[in-house]
């Protein structure tokens, strides 16, 4: 990807940005068999903040999967109607396919076991959660020029 650090000097993420990766983000989504882990959070939710750090290490250590971080705020346009009860909310999907959405809270001290076995393959046996509509959502990462 070959982001820039950020503006503080801290290092990027090793996540893709939607404004920037769309393409590469619709190419990844349409592939045989992906896998991918998307999250909704926001940069005023505690526990978003303490759990980004821990998405971002998942991303770079399980690569088979797509990670994607999206903030309410910073990627509104893009998140548009697609609000959850709840943050940080996860997606995971197989290809178009939504096979599990739920709070984090909700996997409690086993998310980080549940989305490594996620990313390398397999659905765990997750709880179940409520629903968001995400329809809207899929279909602007799907269009790889979106942004544009």
């Amino acid at each position: 990807m070959g982001r820039q650090p950020e503006s503080d000097g801290q290092p990027a993420s090793p996540l893709p940005d939607p404004w920037l990766d769309a393409a590469q983000i619709a190419a990844r989504w349409r592939q045989a068999d992906s896998r991918i882990v998307l999250a909704l959070g926001a940069q005023w939710c505690d526990a978003c903040r303490q759990n980004l750090p821990l998405f971002q290490a998942l991303a770079s250590t399980n690569p088979r999967a797509q990670w994607l971080w999206l903030d309410l705020e910073a990627h509104h346009e893009f998140v548009a109607e697609c609000y959850p009860p709840d943050l940080p909310w996860l997606m995971l999907y197989q290809e178009q396919d939504l096979l599990w959405q739920g709070s984090w809270r909700s996997l409690g001290a086993q998310a980080q076991q549940h989305l490594q076995t996620f990313a390398q393959g397999q659905l765990p046996a997750l709880p179940l959660d409520a629903e968001v509509d995400a329809t809207a959502l899929v279909a602007r990462f799907l269009d790889q020029n979106w942004a544009v």
